[in-house]
């Protein structure tokens, strides 16, 4: 079996992804959608009523998620959802796809994901859905329910870590695809449709390396490699900063300039915090400016320093 975290935008197709797989021939997929559980709109959302914050809700539903892992009947029962096809096996035993329909634009998000699948012996994977901001804005607005508010939309697509194979190795089986002429690509639907389903079982053939004590060594490469790539982030940053204040209006600049820097220090944070996810096999050559993980970070940042001076006008 394998767990399958999605990873995109309110509106970039994830549900409409997951009832198309569910319908593939011989595939044998379980859907657990996130909305039904979290606020706003989650018609079963009193399973995690008692979690007070957005966080402790997500945590709440995960562990519902372990039981369906551990128990396909007493997950079923506390999650309000059939895996008929399970017949009360252990999903380790069955070539099932537990797919997690969810934004996911953490990678903290999806790293948990990740620690449940290794602790049951299970594959892991991931799909992510690119779909340009203002296709997901026009999607939404066309819903006639469940519409997420466009603030919320932007925030996501200001803040969403997208996965890194190359540099986080539990990440290796992440199939990328743009869904924004998805409905109008039928043909290549199909095909697209099966590779997604030949990763997830390949996937479960491969599940992730149980959890082992790590040397001092490997645990001093690992925070050197972090270490590195926090300092060439924090000098690309810099520069950012300067290059966004440059096109600014020179009245701009300094009233701006603080609340920029600001932000600056907060996505080194957040980055300080995705970096602690590395495996102990991951390592990154050729650490600098160029590096694909600090080139993403900037391209963030950038958008946060648009986002946030668009609304100031």
């Amino acid at each position: 079996m394998a767990l399958v975290a999605l990873c995109g935008l309110p509106a970039a197709g994830k549900s409409l992804l997951c009832r198309q797989l569910q319908s593939l021939p011989g595939a044998h997929v379980v859907v657990v959608a996130f909305d039904e559980y979290l606020e706003p709109f989650g018609s079963k959302r009193a399973l995690v009523a008692q979690a007070d914050t957005p966080k402790a809700q997500r945590a709440a539903l995960l562990a519902h998620i372990e039981a369906l892992v551990h128990n396909p009947r007493q997950g079923e029962a506390l999650l309000g959802i059939q895996c008929s096809a399970c017949a009360g096996k252990p999903w380790s035993e069955e070539t099932h796809l537990l797919l997690l329909d969810d934004t996911n634009y953490y990678r903290s998000m999806r790293h948990a994901v990740f620690q449940l699948a290794r602790k049951y012996g299970l594959g892991y994977c991931q799909i992510f859905l690119t779909c340009p901001l203002e296709v997901a804005l026009g999607r939404n607005e066309q819903r006639a329910e469940n519409k997420v508010a466009e603030a919320s939309i932007r925030s996501i697509s200001a803040k969403l870590e997208a996965p890194h194979p190359q540099l986080f190795s539990w990440e290796r089986f992440t199939y990328s695809f743009d869904t924004s002429a998805w409905e109008a690509a039928a043909q290549a639907q199909e095909a697209v449709l099966r590779n997604l389903h030949s990763m997830a079982l390949l996937a479960a053939e491969h599940p992730p390396a149980p959890v082992v004590d790590r040397s001092e060594d490997k645990a001093r490469a690992r925070e050197n490699t972090a270490r590195s790539l926090l300092h060439a982030l924090d000098l690309a940053t810099r520069r950012t900063l300067s290059d966004f204040l440059a096109t600014l209006p020179r009245a701009d600049q300094k009233i701006f300039g603080q609340e920029c820097n600001q932000i600056r220090r907060d996505h080194l944070t957040a980055a300080r915090e995705q970096l602690s996810l590395l495996e102990e096999a991951d390592s990154v050559q050729d650490i600098d400016s160029n590096c694909p993980f600090v080139q993403q970070c900037v391209e963030q940042l950038m958008k946060q320093f648009r986002q946030a001076y668009a609304q100031r006008q």
